[in-house]
């Protein structure tokens, strides 16, 4: 199964900028008459659209109907074309919500459908050929990209313009029980999604910022923060007010690795833990977003928090060394 939702893999460039046009079934044409020959696939078009317009809800409808196709008995695969910019959001929800077999494996692209040289096709038969693999089965939501078959937990886009576009957990580490379904949300789920703000802070932030997002009345917050998860002290009094408030606060770091712990005081981790904030671990700020809404669907504020941070210790935390 192809199912494809638009991007620069299905785009074409025209005076006012690459657009998403290009039908599933044109993709699968890319591909060589052997490749075409080797696979029977069945392209479906869900959206055709930039993935940097995308909402946590038209996310919710790739991750429900990439889901219910992998369900289906005659399906031994299901692939996604997706726009990078927010892939590894829209892979890392349908890892959340999908308990099945076959592999679900999202795709993309950095040149665009009629570039001179496009690298869509490669990525494309990669990712049919990870799909269609029984030795991928019980592996979840996947990635393939320019060779690497990465995990949807965890994958981040790296550059903006090269072909090595994510990085991320090899397929090759950890084995088929690593799966990282969240517990209790199984697809289909019906929208709309709870809204989550993020505030970046940087040092001497007053507070501001993070009020300000509050004053719109958002489902919950994703703070991303410096180091290993800390704030300046005028942004950690202000997500304190946010959790008094109810509002379900997880924090992130902006560093490119490593995970977020609680070890400083005075507005670092250690404050913002002691205030009810949650410390997301190694999840970036764009999939904490998504566990977090996720968390939220039908559950109170207090409760879908401890929810994200159960699965965070299971799936996000890295052992503090004992050396």
């Amino acid at each position: 199964m192809l199912i494809g939702t638009g991007g620069t893999i299905a785009s074409r460039s025209t005076r006012q900028g690459a657009t998403a046009s290009v039908r599933a079934e044109d993709l699968l044409e890319t591909l060589t008459p052997q490749w075409r020959e080797q696979f029977s696939v069945e392209p479906l078009d869900l959206q055709t659209a930039g993935s940097f317009a995308l909402t946590l809800d038209d996310m919710l409808a790739v991750a429900t109907t990439a889901v219910e196709h992998a369900s289906r008995s005659s399906v031994e695969g299901v692939v996604v074309t997706h726009g990078t910019d927010s892939l590894e959001e829209t892979a890392f929800l349908t890892d959340l919500l999908y308990g099945g077999r076959p592999p679900i494996v999202f795709t993309g692209a950095q040149r665009t459908f009629d570039a001179p040289l496009p690298d869509g096709p490669e990525n494309l038969a990669l990712a049919l050929r990870t799909a269609a693999s029984r030795s991928m089965r019980d592996r979840g939501v996947l990635v393939a990209f320019q060779g690497a078959v990465l995990r949807a937990t965890g994958v981040r886009k790296q550059h903006t313009w090269d072909l090595h576009a994510f990085r991320g957990d090899d397929t090759s580490t950890g084995n088929s029980s690593d799966r990282s379904t969240l517990d209790g949300a199984m697809a289909p789920i019906t929208g709309p999604m709870p809204t989550v703000a993020c505030v970046l802070g940087v040092p001497g932030a007053d507070g501001s910022a993070v009020r300000d997002a509050i004053s719109h009345g958002p489902d919950g917050l994703v703070f991303q923060g410096t180091g290993i998860g800390n704030a300046s002290p005028g942004d950690a009094n202000a997500l304190a007010e946010a959790v008094s408030q109810g509002i379900p606060v997880l924090v992130t770091t902006r560093v490119a690795a490593g995970p977020t712990r609680p070890v400083y005081g005075n507005g670092g981790g250690k404050t913002l833990q002691d205030s009810g904030a949650v410390l997301a671990g190694e999840l970036s700020t764009a999939q904490a977003r998504v566990l977090l809404a996720l968390c939220l669907v039908d559950t109170p504020p207090t409760e879908a928090l401890q929810r994200a941070e159960r699965w965070i210790s299971r799936h996000a935390t890295v052992p503090t060394s004992t050396n």
